[in-house]
């Protein structure tokens, strides 16, 4: 393979590079973020008859609850990390914004406190081990249907994404129940299927399916 020759970075090309990037993110943050977080505060504020009320008993709350039971079994199925997760779709940074927005916690230290007191350390691991493996954000998904060129391979990715992070996740927060000494047999039964499933996928051979047609 022919390669480029190489040469030392000239530092006006790479303030240029930083520039550019750094505009970019902020450009985002300003913007996607913002607004996003800006909803997330009117809907964690109101509930459903628009009447200025505490978190508990917001609209943001109600939401959360709903969906809630499906992130059960990985440790953190309460509304709080559930509409973390769910706003992590439209930016992974949005999950911290979020986050302190439906504890109202304040301050960063009483946030922490907050955090601490309602999760326990696997939980928090659990959290992250799905947020960053799960599906990317709405502009990720957009590129990758641009380079695919077909929605049902896109949606193949994101479902293989999100279904490979909550296997892995619900292995390690109940295989850490099971290594305590605190594991019932629901978990011990999780912890088996999750291990099945993932053999199976790594281990079985199947027949390829065709590319996109665009191909």
């Amino acid at each position: 393979m022919e390669l480029p020759a190489y040469h030392l970075p000239r530092l006006t090309n790479l303030y240029r590079s930083v520039m550019s990037r750094a505009r970019a993110f902020v450009q985002k943050a300003g913007t996607i973020i913002f607004l996003s977080c800006v909803l997330l505060w009117f809907l964690s504020n109101f509930n459903f008859g628009l009447q200025m009320v505490d978190e508990n008993d917001s609209m943001l709350r109600g939401l959360g609850t709903v969906i809630a039971p499906v992130f059960a079994p990985l440790g953190f199925g309460d509304w709080h990390a559930t509409v973390a997760t769910l706003a992590g779709l439209i930016a992974k940074e949005n999950c911290v914004g979020t986050l302190h927005i439906s504890f109202g916690a304040g301050s960063a230290s009483g946030f922490g406190q907050a955090l601490r007191a309602t999760y326990p350390a696997m939980a928090g691991y659990a959290f992250l081990v799905f947020n960053l493996l799960c599906a990317p954000c709405f502009a990720a998904i957009g590129t990758m249907y641009k380079e695919f060129g077909d929605a049902r391979w896109t949606w193949r990715a994101v479902g293989y994404q999100t279904g490979v992070a909550y296997l892995l996740t619900m292995l390690i927060y109940q295989g850490s129940l099971v290594v305590s000494g605190q594991a019932s047999v629901m978990s011990i039964g999780l912890v088996l299927v999750a291990i099945l499933v993932i053999v199976y996928g790594l281990l079985i051979k199947r027949p390829v399916p065709a590319i996109a047609s665009s191909y």
